[in-house]
């Protein structure tokens, strides 16, 4: 699955305490600090089944709904909810893009080839490129491989383009243009259901960023639960409420564990 919150996290362990610094200063210290490791791929495809692109809402049933906007991007990834809106990829901007993509693969590899994470997380590891070149491949991983997924594991023309002028990064409202990516992503998996039901879901195709919508799910859950115990002081008064939501969310519960078991 293109989402891997672990190849993040293992970029992250690689980078100078400098280049750290400046992340947190540009306002993304939130991508340095991720919990998560991997994403169970049947969970997944179930949060995008039930996932509305159009509503921008996760639909679990029974009423209950999950608003997915630029606020809770925010909330989840401490990422900055203010800015401009990044480049838009037209077809003259994704021209100029693959001649940007040809010079810096150059500069990386000397030859052109395909930009990994792999690749870029080795050459930092033995500081074969500076610091400011490190900082721009972190944001090109965390672009292609959490925030912005697509089909492949390599690094897109629009992942560099958006990284070519790191001092415009910090203006730029990523948390909508990640709610942009979302929608799209999302009414794209709809079109597909007719061929995703013929496949195995390990070969089922999932972009944007699905981890999102993993928090967004269970955060709702915890925060009913810390909601009940703040407005029922009297203990026996919790339990018994506390006893009523675990049986109304049990099955929501029992269906997304049965789904990554």
């Amino acid at each position: 699955m293109p989402c891997s919150p672990n190849k993040i996290n293992e970029f992250v362990e690689v980078l100078s305490h400098r280049v750290k610094e400046i992340i947190r200063a540009m306002g993304f210290g939130g991508l340095l600090k991720l919990k998560a490791k991997e994403l169970n791929r049947k969970a997944t495809v179930w949060l995008m089944d039930i996932f509305n692109p159009n509503k921008m809402k996760l639909q679990i049933g029974g009423g209950k709904e999950i608003t997915v906007d630029e606020f809770a991007v925010s909330c989840v990834f401490g990422l900055p909810n203010a800015g401009v809106d990044p480049p838009l990829l037209t077809d003259t901007v994704r021209n100029e893009g693959a001649e940007i993509w040809k010079e810096l693969s150059k500069k990386l590899y000397g030859v052109e080839k395909a930009i990994t994470v792999t690749s870029l997380k080795e050459m930092i590891r033995k500081k074969e490129i500076n610091d400011d070149l490190a900082l721009r491949c972190f944001f090109m991983v965390a672009f292609s491989n959490l925030l912005y997924t697509n089909t492949d594991s390599i690094i897109w023309i629009s992942d560099v383009v958006w990284t070519e002028d790191i001092g415009q990064i910090s203006k730029i409202n990523w948390c909508k243009a990640m709610i942009d990516d979302m929608r799209t992503c999302g009414r794209l998996f709809k079109m597909d259901k007719s061929k995703r039901l013929a496949k195995p879901v390990d070969h089922i195709s999932i972009c944007g960023c699905p981890l999102f919508l993993v928090v967004s799910f269970f955060c709702l859950f915890f925060l009913s639960y810390i909601i009940i115990l703040s407005v029922y002081t009297n203990f026996c008064t919790y339990f018994i409420f506390l006893i009523i939501i675990i049986i109304v969310n049990s099955i929501y519960f029992f269906s997304f564990f049965m789904l990554i078991a």
